[in-house]
């Protein structure tokens, strides 16, 4: 994905350029993310689109997000798609995004990163850390966890299922048993 050339795809035969000419209705790509269908999500700062068997398809269930942000995207394991913007999740549920879980109009809590690990969903926000979603609970991790700061930016599960956070201040690693940060860098 680029600033204002559109998505580029390398392949053996040289490059594929997805721009206006072959459908992407935005050269500025916020975020690209592949799906376990093979087909590559493409979000713009408003809006979004698919790239699938080498062709830009925008589908009617993401008409309802063609002038709203996106701000994370994620695939659960039974394959369905879920998205966030600043204050809802959705999953894609057949040809419908449907949402499950909203953070109301607080001006100071934004959802920007997604993670779902197991059957745990994780999103990190703007000013109150990490939502943790489990079994329609949501546990919050903040300082009292030994979060260094309000925004997380990153979340990420590595090979060895531990999580990463990328706070604005440090980089954690937490330890899910111990609900806790065992270190910070």
């Amino acid at each position: 994905g680029t600033n204002n050339k559109g998505v580029i795809k390398i392949n053996k035969n040289g490059l594929v350029v997805y721009d206006e000419y072959l459908g992407l209705p935005n050269k500025f790509v916020y975020d690209l993310f592949v799906d376990s269908s093979n087909r590559v999500w493409v979000f713009f700062f408003e809006g979004a689109a698919i790239i699938e068997n080498g062709k830009v398809v925008i589908p009617e269930f993401l008409s309802r997000f063609q002038k709203t942000a996106i701000t994370s995207i994620a695939e659960d394991k039974r394959g369905r798609v879920c998205i966030t913007t600043v204050s809802t999740a959705y999953a894609l549920i057949g040809n419908e995004f449907v949402e499950f879980f909203n953070v109301g109009n607080s001006k100071e809590v934004r959802l920007q990163e997604m993670l779902i690990w197991n059957d745990d969903i994780w999103f990190g926000t703007k000013e109150a850390g990490i939502l943790r979603l489990r079994a329609n609970k949501v546990q919050n991790i903040s300082a009292e966890n030994g979060l260094p700061g309000k925004i997380v930016s990153a979340i990420f599960q590595d090979s060895q299922n531990r999580i990463w956070i990328g706070s604005e201040k440090k980089l954690v690693l937490y330890d899910k048993n111990r609900k806790k940060a065992i270190k910070i860098f």
